[in-house]
């Protein structure tokens, strides 16, 4: 062999370890699932536990065989990064299915009617229970129904991706810094060409996770005064307009103290603006982050001004126009109002923004369950309808990132295609097309600077899809690791 490839060659170690990953995605493939109907030690679901006494099989098809009763079931393998993103369960069962990922618990699923479905194997999705090309352990507990005769008939499934980026914008796009802590940031463009910023606001405190609550214990989001708006003229100046909504001046229903994780709590929550053309009037969309005393969790709440500074109008009455989180107002061609919330909830509004015009419908993607399991919005380009998300998704190094997810259609209620993902450290995000033409992205978790606004270009790659541009990205894990170093010096 020339020497010439020879030092071209990688380290024998490199070789080695491509080869055993090689070796086991081969034998992963197959599908080898372990499962016990007798009760196991605590650790069964995690990668340590010795599992060789438990029956095998090869194949979810061969397992739907074997259930007779309760079962406990081990799936031990590994995906790519697009595989374990895309994760689903799908199949039919009745009774209760809990997943766990790597011994941690991810959530349970209930059916009792045994009918077919599809299921996220993670709530947020999986970047804080794995990571891509590693040995990765899927554990069930299966109970069946009372008084139904066991059925479980599922199997855990990578559904296509299409699109995976991975790079990330930095923080040279962050627009505030100091005392200026934002989450959920969203922008709009106003009737007098400016730009209007929003989202969730508070402290350091409030921020990260140091707040005193009733409980004696800290925890984050707890209190904040109302929402905050600033306008700039370039989209990098930014000037404060203080709190155009506070709860005690302007609030109804949303001035109840209600309850967060075991202590009293009244902080609005991830608040949108939008001037909404076919009204010439600026839209608020809010709720408080607690549950209440009626036992009801968030709600939505929109308000209207002449002006982005206010004064603003509670128009949807003294309670909320409908229970969720991370509300999303979008105005179509022809006027009609939309609310979106949480992972991709929508409905048309009546006429007056008051209440709903329709049933509310669920938006979901051709190969996933939702588009993200928070953040919802959408906004629309050429007779495309975008609609986005925040999922929590694993990249390689075992980082994760909050990322935008995003799926297409060119009607509003779908059918949409696959989802992809356009772009990590921009969960949560707003796209929004500037005065010049250009379009842009908000977030709030560039590497080195959470929880301050960021502000950045995206571009629309020849299938359409909404991407980040080549020359605002760069590797995600690089900058990750970047920045981590730079935190400890």
């Amino acid at each position: 062999m020339p020497a010439s490839l020879l030092t071209q060659m990688p380290p024998m170690k490199t070789i080695i370890n491509l080869l055993l990953a090689v070796a086991f995605s081969l034998t992963a493939s197959a599908q080898s699932i372990r499962f016990t109907a007798t009760p196991p030690a605590d650790g069964w679901n995690g990668k340590k536990f010795d599992d060789h006494g438990w029956n095998q099989v090869a194949g979810w098809e061969n397992l739907a065989k074997q259930v007779s009763g309760e079962l406990w079931i081990r799936c031990e393998r590994s995906y790519s990064v697009t595989e374990i993103n895309n994760l689903v369960v799908a199949g039919e069962f009745s009774g209760q299915l809990t997943m766990f990922v790597n011994g941690r618990k991810t959530y349970a699923i209930h059916d009792r009617d045994g009918k077919s479905g599809t299921w996220a194997f993670t709530q947020p999705g999986i970047g804080h229970y794995a990571a891509p090309d590693e040995r990765t352990v899927f554990g069930f507990h299966y109970l069946p129904a009372d008084g139904q005769s066991p059925r479980c008939a599922v199997q855990l499934k990578a559904l296509p991706v299409d699109y995976f980026e991975g790079n990330t914008p930095t923080k040279k796009w962050a627009v505030m810094e100091g005392d200026n802590y934002m989450r959920d940031t969203e922008a709009c463009v106003g009737r007098d060409g400016r730009y209007y910023l929003t989202g969730t606001c508070g402290t350091h405190d409030f921020m990260f996770n140091n707040e005193m609550g009733s409980d004696g214990k800290t925890h984050s989001w707890l209190r904040n005064q109302g929402i905050q708006l600033y306008v700039s003229d370039d989209l990098k100046h930014w000037k404060s307009l203080g709190y155009v909504w506070q709860f005690d001046r302007d609030g109804s229903w949303s001035k109840e103290i209600g309850k967060r994780d075991g202590s009293d709590a009244r902080a609005i929550y991830a608040p949108e603006i939008h001037y909404l053309k076919s009204r010439d009037k600026y839209y608020l969309v809010y709720g408080p982050n607690t549950t209440r005393k009626n036992h009801v969790s968030y709600g939505l709440a929109i308000a209207e001004a002449k002006e982005p500074q206010g004064p603003y109008r509670e128009i949807t009455g003294h309670q909320p126009v409908c229970p969720g989180f991370d509300g999303n107002l979008f105005e179509d061609d022809d006027g009609t109002v939309y609310l979106l919330h949480n992972g991709g909830e929508i409905m048309r509004l009546k006429p007056d923004l008051s209440g709903a015009a329709e049933p509310e419908r669920h938006l979901a993607p051709a190969n996933y369950p939702r588009v993200g399991f928070e953040g919802v919005y959408l906004f629309k380009r050429k007779g495309i309808y975008y609609l986005t998300g925040a999922d929590i998704t694993a990249y390689h190094g075992g980082y994760s990132s909050y990322s935008t997810v995003t799926a297409m259609s060119t009607n509003i209620y779908g059918p949409y295609g696959n989802r992809y993902f356009s772009y990590p450290c921009a969960g949560h995000s707003c796209v929004f097309q500037a005065t010049n033409g250009q379009w842009y992205a908000t977030s709030f978790t560039l590497p080195g600077k959470s929880m301050y606004p960021g502000i950045f270009p995206v571009e629309f790659d020849a299938a359409n899809r909404l991407v980040l541009p080549k020359s605002v990205g760069v590797p995600f894990g690089e900058e990750m690791a970047r920045e981590q170093e730079a935190s400890y010096q």
